[in-house]
């Protein structure tokens, strides 16, 4: 999906519907969150929002990752007014509780 939204140059245009935390991807970010479980070094969701952290992890998990071309592609206005799902998110307490809810959610739906 990145290849095509890359070559088509495809930006998303908010993520205030209920469909995504960004507005192509909702797998990485439950997947990912799961990847980051007991992390040594990104302990906490709200390390999404220190840059060095995302640069020096985002090849090496999918959370990371997404969360870097977010805002990479949404420049113009601050992380909580492009990605205010992911920015809520952030503020978990820890990456097994995401991995909980998330998951929880799953079985649920």
């Amino acid at each position: 999906m990145r290849k095509l939204q890359e070559k088509f140059t495809l930006e998303p245009a908010g993520s205030h519907g209920v469909w995504g935390l960004d507005d192509y991807h909702f797998l990485p970010f439950l997947l990912g969150g799961a990847e980051l479980v007991q992390h040594p070094v990104v302990k906490f969701p709200g390390d999404i929002h220190k840059q060095n952290l995302i640069l020096d992890y985002h090849h090496d998990f999918m959370y990371l990752d997404c969360v870097k071309v977010i805002k990479e592609v949404k420049k113009s206005a601050p992380f909580s007014e492009t990605s205010p799902m992911l920015n809520d998110i952030s503020h978990a307490a820890s990456w097994e509780k995401i991995a909980m809810v998330s998951s929880q959610k799953i079985l649920n739906d």
